[in-house]
């Protein structure tokens, strides 16, 4: 973790680690950290694992990390959401849950898509009215995502099929989806890749981040099309186990005799067949 400006850590987030098991801690941040997990330093242990969320050096380093051997996730920050809502969704609702995820700095990405064009307005509305109301930090964040040179936008589809397309192109870390029960099974029924997806009304984004217990390091920059976020089964590696009687050797070997002559790979058929022979040494 970075440090403080009394070179300490972070106390809350000493006191997560410890609660989910953390042993040990390392103050510091970056690139080099990365660096130093990968290697190990007087200071810095070396480990089998290295996650986290980050901006694209971040993800750089731990690409390369990976080349040591390290296990990791890459496509993880920073954030971005999508939202898929109808005319049955509550606008003020959907404003504050793009603001939820807008916030975060101004390198997000917050989207309402939606068919209705009626419901974007009267979104887009409520959005710059509460935006206005946030404190001054918060504000600058959100001004800038759903400005000009933001990555913060409200997409109006011609029809579900086009909104789903965009969607499962987008591939979002966040994806809720507030609509008409029918339609909702429609969206569910197209939906291929999302990070997390939260269904209907009741879930904000913060509830995933803070308190469902789902995962909240997830795949982004379209990741989620082939990755899923960090659990505990990251952290797990296994090895495969097999063991076989003659008879059962035996039962296989025209598999083996066959896929060797494809293969063009001698050493490997003789491998089974002295173990059918009656061989003497």
């Amino acid at each position: 973790m970075p440090p403080l400006h009394n070179g300490l850590g972070d106390q809350g987030t000493v006191a997560a680690a410890k609660l989910a098991g953390a042993d040990q801690f390392v103050v510091g941040n970056g690139v080099a950290i990365i660096a130093g997990f990968a290697q190990g330093t007087a200071s810095i242990p070396e480990v089998d694992g290295i996650y986290g969320p980050g901006p694209g050096g971040i993800a750089a380093a731990m690409s390369v990390a990976m080349t040591y051997g390290k296990k990791s996730v890459l496509g993880i920050g920073p954030t971005e959401s999508v939202i898929f809502a109808d005319e049955t969704a509550d606008p003020l609702i959907i404003a504050h849950d793009l603001m939820n995820e807008g916030e975060h700095g101004p390198d997000s990405s917050s989207i309402l898509v939606t068919t209705s064009a009626g419901f974007a307005q009267k979104v887009e509305a409520l959005l710059w009215q509460f935006i206005e109301e946030t404190e001054e930090k918060r504000r600058q964040y959100l001004q800038h995502v759903f400005g000009m040179n933001g990555k913060g936008a409200i997409v109006f589809a011609s029809d579900i099929d086009v909104a789903c397309d965009f969607i499962n192109w987008f591939a979002s870390e966040h994806l809720m989806i507030v609509c008409d029960d029918e339609i909702e099974k429609q969206v569910l029924a197209q939906i291929k890749h999302a990070g997390e997806i939260l269904i209907g009304d009741d879930p904000p984004f913060s509830a995933a981040n803070y308190g469902i217990g789902i995962t909240a390091v997830l795949p982004t920059n379209h990741f989620a099309r082939a990755f899923s976020g960090v659990t505990s089964k990251d952290m797990v590696k296994y090895s495969t186990i097999g063991r076989l009687s003659k008879e059962a050797l035996l039962e296989i070997y025209p598999i083996i005799k066959e896929m060797e002559s494809y293969e063009q790979l001698p050493c490997h058929v003789k491998a089974a067949e002295i173990r059918l022979s009656e061989r003497t040494i």
